[in-house]
């Protein structure tokens, strides 16, 4: 792990700095106590692993500020890494995040673009994150502590702990612990192939038992081969006759079925045509009852013609009687308005001064009023009720005249239900005439579907006579059909198991041979593992090295 870049922002006395390690190699620190010459290897520590002097994660944050934050840059392996560690104050605890990151290939931390090139390794949680970075490192804090980096007042700490502890420090530095895997694995190997070597061996055995059974089975392989191939040939041919014998069965079949349906449909027609006679009696009888109701036929029409002219002559009055109504309204109107002039006239003669202006009037001048008046009455009113009177008689409307025609209409009007009773029963008496006919049709068709039925009957039932010798051959050659098919299905069954057993000693057999060939190989690498054991370490199993902070601080 090469330092080149180390970021801080309100971490212990540091409020914002940066400091590259691309100018140097071997550094010092010098300056009084408190200035903040531990604190920036405090700030890898705590970036890197969460490791610091301070209590409290909280006591690292610059006095008055509420977060801070460490980014290190460093190179391991020809690659360059990033750790970001931040820490947030809050009212109840606090809140830390972790970002691990890479830039495939080795380029100075400062060329441009650089840091929009970052790839995140974070992982989902602070804690898989961690275990990743110490994971790359191959550098947990206890090792850095104890190697690389003495801290201030801690020089002694190797030497204080206990001889394990310090084996296995130094076991860790050295990389000796890859020993111990690789024995480990070796004795785990060894144990795997003598295991499988014994398995093996037991399987040769069993094997070479199941192989002697060969011989016998080809020999019954080819008896059951044989009795195979005679039972297929028999039911072959069994097959054969009963397709032949199954055709005159089919068509058996048929002619029976053909002989059933003619049977229903002859009974059908049989009930169909007495429903259709007992129908036509029924048709009839309704005719003549409504050729009963047929014989006041003509003095019905006459009171409905009657009743037509009844009708037209009340429409006549009807409208002369609107007409004298409305007029005698327009009559009355005229005479109240006479009658209003009359008052007035009366109320004139009395009255000695004007009542609107006080003024006294003259004779003369309530004459004048009363002439006044009398004519402008003529004018508008007076010819009105002459002329009103005059259309009135004209009219000759009598309320005993439209009365009588009322009633007469009232007593002819159930002529007019008559009639349209009539006209249904003329209508009806048609449509039955009309069933009649078709009924008529009916009979005659079905007494020759009857005959033609009964024909066919008997052209049916002798090929039926003549089927009922195939039909019992059919039988018997399928019995004998159904008896040849399970042999032939048991004779198959016991064909392919044999082939499968012959199968398997095939392959047995090349089992056999790749099971002694394995059992060669493992037996080699037992040895081989034992010799791995017994001999030293060797160079291939490659050099462990931890880079070493080229910093001091004094």
């Amino acid at each position: 792990m090469i330092p080149v870049k180390l970021t801080l922002h309100n971490f212990l006395s540091y409020r914002d700095a940066t400091l590259e390690f691309s100018g140097f190699d071997l550094a010092v620190l010098s300056g009084n106590n408190g200035v903040g010459k531990s604190s920036l290897l405090e700030a890898i520590t705590w970036c890197v692993w969460e490791q610091a002097r301070a209590a409290s994660t909280d006591d690292l944050i610059h006095q008055g500020e509420n977060a801070m934050w460490v980014e290190y840059v460093f190179e391991h392996e020809g690659v360059l890494y990033r750790i970001v560690r931040r820490r947030q104050k809050r009212a109840r605890g606090g809140e830390t995040t972790l970002e691990f990151q890479i830039k495939p290939g080795l380029l100075p931390v400062n060329t441009p673009g650089v840091l929009s090139e970052w790839r995140s390794l974070t992982e989902g949680t602070i804690r898989q994150t961690q275990d990743k970075i110490i994971k790359t490192l191959r550098l947990p804090y206890e090792i850095f502590v104890n190697s690389s980096y003495l801290r201030q007042g801690h020089a002694d700490e190797f030497t204080v702990k206990t001889p394990a502890q310090r084996k296995a420090i130094l076991a860790e530095i050295l990389g000796l612990t890859l020993y111990d895997i690789l024995e480990e694995r070796a004795r785990e190997k060894k144990r795997h192939s003598e295991s499988r070597v014994e398995l093996i061996q037991l399987q040769v055995v069993e094997l070479k038992q199941q192989l002697a059974y060969g011989p016998t089975i080809e020999t019954r392989l080819a008896e059951i081969t044989k009795t195979h191939k005679d039972t297929r040939a028999t039911l072959a041919i069994a097959t054969k006759n009963l397709e032949k014998l199954n055709d005159e069965r089919l068509a058996y079949e048929k002619i029976h079925q053909q002989l059933e349906l003619e049977r229903t449909h002859f009974t059908t027609l049989q009930d169909e045509l007495k429903r259709v006679m007992v129908l036509k009696d029924d048709t009839t009888r309704d005719i003549k009852t409504l050729a009963a109701t047929l014989g006041n036929r003509a003095a019905i029409e006459a009171n409905v013609r009657e009743l037509a002219l009844a009708k037209k002559e009340l429409d006549n009055l009807t409208h002369t009687m609107m007409v004298s109504r409305k007029l005698t309204e327009q009559l009355a109107v005229g005479e109240s308005r006479k009658a209003d002039l009359e008052h007035t006239i009366e109320r004139l003669t009395t009255l000695d001064e004007c009542p609107t202006c006080l003024r006294t009037l003259t004779k003369a001048e309530i004459k004048r009023i009363i002439d006044d008046q009398t004519k402008t009455f003529e004018q508008s009113t007076g010819g009105t009720i002459k002329t009103l009177k005059e259309k009135i008689g004209k009219l000759g409307y009598s309320r005993e005249q439209f009365v009588a025609m009322r009633e007469r209409v009232r007593a002819l009007e159930p002529f007019q239900a008559h009639h349209e009773e009539l006209k249904l029963a003329q209508a009806k008496i048609e449509e039955k005439k009309r069933i009649i006919e078709e009924l008529e049709r009916q009979v005659v068709s079905g007494s020759k579907q009857l005959a033609r039925i009964t024909t066919s009957g008997r052209t049916l039932k002798l090929e039926l006579a003549r089927y009922a010798h195939a039909q019992k051959q059919y039988q018997e050659e399928k019995t004998r059909i159904d008896v040849l098919q399970p042999k032939a299905a048991e004779t198959q069954r016991r064909l392919g198991a044999l082939q499968e057993q012959m199968k398997q000693i095939k392959e047995q057999h090349t089992r056999h041979k790749a099971l002694e060939k394995e059992l060669k190989v493992h037996g080699f690498s037992a040895e081989q593992i034992l010799e791995m054991l017994e001999a030293p370490p060797s160079k291939e199993l490659g050099d462990i090295a931890f880079p070493v902070f080229k910093l001091a601080t004094k």
